[in-house]
């Protein structure tokens, strides 16, 4: 199912409309996201493939590079082939003599600032946003666990929306996006696994 479709399915079961008017369309979509960065969130420690990116910056003179637009966290920083640890703020303020690396708002700064060097920086990135013209390959999970993010929507729909569904339904949409999101994770972890059990042999 594409973005479209999931917010046709979300509208039907939160308001009973099968068309898609322009406030509605808004709101679906929001919800749809706030599930979509939950569940991302909470997997991600079975997609690094899809979280961790490696990338090369250029230090100007002040000892700085820009981060790329999707910088979520660093993983490890590189220079010349050796990692630099990570410092905070104080430590590179009182001892500019120190080798690593700290940040600032949108920039990286790596110590000493006349350091020269091939840099190359690890990260998790930012999950893009579901946008309605968003393809079924563009959501990051496997697509038999698509139908989660409408039980995840519907969530967060009467969290924002309240009155639109009496009680139980909201407990059955908590239900359900529970047990959508612990399937997903097994899933996930029993795919590790599988992984982890063949590796071995494929060096015979």
């Amino acid at each position: 199912m594409n973005v479209l479709d999931l917010q046709k399915q979300v509208t039907s079961l939160s308001h009973q409309e099968d068309s898609l008017n322009s406030g509605l369309k808004m709101k679906s979509l929001q919800w749809l996201n706030h599930a979509y960065q939950e569940i991302m969130e909470e997997i991600a420690p079975f997609l690094s493939e899809i979280y961790t990116k490696m990338v090369d910056l250029t230090l100007d003179e002040l000892g700085r590079a820009v981060l790329p637009d999707d910088f979520y966290k660093i993983e490890k920083v590189f220079l010349s082939g050796t990692e630099l640890p990570k410092l905070t703020i104080a430590e590179a303020v009182i001892a500019e003599d120190k080798k690593g690396y700290w940040l600032e708002r949108n920039y990286i700064h790596i110590l000493p600032k006349n350091t020269v060097g091939h840099l190359v920086m690890l990260y998790q990135s930012t999950i893009p946003k579901l946008t309605e013209s968003s393809l079924e390959e563009d959501i990051l999970i496997p697509k038999n666990f698509h139908y989660a993010l409408v039980w995840g929507a519907l969530v967060w729909a009467s969290v924002q929306e309240r009155g639109f569904s009496a009680q139980s339904d909201l407990k059955l949409f908590q239900q359900k996006w529970l047990e959508a999101k612990q399937s997903l994770k097994l899933s996930l972890a029993n795919r590790a696994d599988q992984k982890l059990s063949v590796a071995p042999s494929e060096n015979f």
